[in-house]
């Protein structure tokens, strides 16, 4: 959504009249970075983007209620979730692939966040609910890229709470490895600020791994008390559901 690509297309759309969708995938609400950027964007290009728009897609009943918030006259937004392609869980590793390659036993616990390490997905608040939950026998997996040199503070953060020994940090995994991860999992944890929808949640649940996610997850009312608990964005309350399961 943020490029200048869009603007210049919609803009030849709409010169040779041709209507265009757009799905702005959870992008058209400026938060957490580049906040003054994203403003500016939408004053001088984003703004005619989306009301030139015959049609604008959400995926979820929150992303459809922030785009209505936006502007956006209901009758002109379409609401579709995503899907995942469940060929790809069909054929599970075994479970304890990634354990053993990570000198984690059978007989530990491991919580699972797996999501790029981002300010918006709240990975320092994850690592400081798991502090205060002090669980014996129990590892704490951070999967995924990171940004501007997140991964740092993070890390820091993680030896000032005492968890240098229970928490770690793989970097990215694909493939066979992320399956891996989701199926070594006992739970997975995503409490995330804000997701229009929220795919790795899916596929958590697909590899039939448990999941605490937050109340900010477009996915969230499909999970609710059936593959999950969700939870307001607070450690305590991420916390506590933690523990719960």
């Amino acid at each position: 959504f943020y490029d200048l690509l869009g603007p210049v297309v919609a803009h030849a759309a709409k010169a040779n009249d041709v209507p265009y969708v757009l799905e702005p995938i959870g992008m058209l609400i400026p938060i957490v970075r580049s906040l003054r950027k994203k403003r500016l964007y939408h004053r001088w290009f984003g703004r005619r983007l989306v009301e030139d728009a015959v049609r604008v897609v959400a995926t979820s009943s929150q992303e459809k209620n922030e785009l209505v918030q936006a502007g956006i006259p209901v009758e002109r937004i379409v609401q579709r979730r995503n899907g995942i392609d469940l060929t790809e869980f069909s054929d599970l590793p075994e479970r304890g692939r990634l354990r053993r390659k990570l000198g984690i036993t059978s007989e530990e616990r491991v919580l699972l966040y797996l999501s790029r390490l981002s300010a918006k997905k709240n990975p320092d608040m994850l690592l400081r609910a798991f502090a205060e939950l002090d669980l014996p026998d129990t590892r704490l997996l951070m999967v995924g890229p990171h940004e501007n040199g997140y991964l740092k503070q993070l890390q820091r953060l993680g030896e000032t709470l005492g968890l240098d020994r229970k928490v770690v940090f793989t970097g990215p995994l694909y493939g066979q490895e992320k399956l891996s991860a989701l199926v070594d999992a006992d739970l997975f944890i995503l409490p995330s600020q804000n997701e229009n929808f929220g795919n790795v949640i899916a596929e958590a649940i697909a590899t039939s791994t448990p999941v605490v996610i937050t109340d900010q997850c477009g996915i969230a009312e499909h999970i609710r008390d059936r593959a999950g608990l969700v939870v307001a964005v607070e450690k305590t309350a991420v916390r506590d559901a933690i523990a719960r399961l």
